[in-house]
Order: structure tokens, then sequence, then C-alpha cells
């Protein structure tokens, strides 16, 4: 889903949010897309400051 919305708006931000161990094996296609990533759990405060960096990263 992600990919599809990237492909009708280029430049947006993706923050994939995941739980399980085997995501670090799917790391390289993460990275190859560009999406950001927060692994879980995670506090709701750190989830806003990746948040804010990555909409402060992001072009306007």
């Amino acid at each position: 889903m992600a990919e599809q919305l990237q492909q009708q708006q280029p430049g947006l931000p993706v923050l994939l949010c995941g739980g399980y161990t085997d995501e670090r094996d799917r790391w390289s296609a993460i990275e190859q897309q560009r999406f950001h990533f927060l692994q879980k759990p995670y506090p709701s405060a750190q989830l806003l400051r990746r948040v804010r960096a990555i909409l402060d990263a992001s072009p306007a």
C-alpha cells in the first residue's frame, strides 16, 4: 500500500512500524524504498519524535 501511495504522490514519507523479529531480514527492502521504520514496542513519545523528525526532513 505504501508503494502505491508513493506512486500517486512521489516524495510522500512513509513510516513503517513492526513488532516481528523477522523484520530485520527485510531491512534492505525497507531501506531501498526509503521507508522509515520504527520497531515495536515503542512509547508514544518516541513515535511523536520520529514523526516530527520525518516531517522536518521532508521537502515542503
